[in-house]
């Protein structure tokens, strides 16, 4: 009788403490420290909208994803594609071999009058 009375009040007291935590502003730190606490503004957003905005994120991912814009690794870490910009030797002459744009004007030091401007304003006098 004693076990079945502890067991019904931890679950009652589980079920009334869990949602606590979920904005209490703890989270797991990859620290010495394990933990590390911050704070939890306040949110207006509900459980339904944030899961359908992660499933439009999720759809935006698949969608470059079968574009070949994105590849995830095996840690589920995304990033665009590295080898889109290739060179090939024709008749001995190195020439660009992919089709990305190569027309880009080479940046310029030279700064306009508003460039100054805004320089002197911020560094004042440099």
């Amino acid at each position: 009788m004693l076990s079945r009375k502890l067991a019904l009040s931890l679950t009652l007291l589980l079920a009334v403490t869990a949602p606590a935590f979920a904005t209490s502003g703890t989270s797991y730190a990859s620290t010495n420290f394990g933990f590390a606490t911050h704070s939890m503004p306040p949110s207006n957003v509900t459980r339904t909208q944030v899961q359908a905005e992660l499933a439009d994120w999720n759809k935006k991912q698949n969608a470059l994803r079968r574009a070949g814009l994105l590849t995830t690794d095996q840690n589920g870490n995304s990033y665009g594609p590295t080898d889109t910009h290739s060179y090939q030797f024709v008749n001995g002459t190195l020439t660009h071999a992919d089709a990305l744009l190569h027309d880009t004007p080479r940046p310029s030091a030279a700064m306009t009058a508003e460039e100054k401007r805004q320089l002197h304003g911020l560094y004042g006098g440099r």
